[in-house]
C-alpha cells in the first residue's frame, strides 16, 4: 500500500512501517538480553530515518560513527532527528568516544516484570 504514495510520502510510510516491526523485534531481544540483536536493530532504525525519513545531519553521522568506533552495538538517531541527538548502546566494558554523555537509571528505576 505505501507503495502506492508518492514520494516522500511511499518512503515514510515505509519507515513507519518497517520501524513499528523493528520495535516488536527490540521488545523481544530486551527479553531475551540479546544486547548484539538490539544493536542490529537500532542501527537500522537510524539507516531508516536517515535514507527514507531524511532526518540526519553530518553533526548526527559523525556522533553514530563515533559512538561505532568506540564499540556500541548500534547507534541512532532520538527525539525530533534534524540534528537532535543520537543514542548509542554500548556493553558494560566499553567506554563512549570524547564527548558522549552516559546515562544511568536513577533510583527511582525499575524493571517492569510482565
Amino acid at each position: 500500500m505505501a507503495a502506492r504514495l508518492p514520494e516522500p510520502l511511499a518512503d515514510r510510510a515505509r519507515h513507519v512501517l518497517e520501524e513499528n516491526s523493528r520495535v516488536e523485534q527490540a521488545v523481544a531481544a530486551l527479553q531475551r538480553s540479546e544486547l548484539s540483536e538490539l544493536g542490529r536493530l537500532l542501527n537500522a532504525s537510524h539507516l531508516s530515518l536517515r535514507d527514507l525519513y531524511d532526518v540526519s545531519t553530518p553533526a548526527v553521522e559523525s556522533a553514530v560513527a563515533r559512538l561505532r568506533a568506540a564499540g556500541a552495538a548500534g547507534a541512532r538517531v532520538i527525539g525530533g532527528g534534524f540534528g537532535g541527538h543520537v543514542l548509542g548502546l554500548l556493553p558494560p566494558e566499553a567506554s563512549g568516544p570524547e564527548g558522549a554523555r552516559e546515562v544511568r537509571p536513577g533510583p527511582g528505576a525499575r524493571l517492569l516484570e510482565r
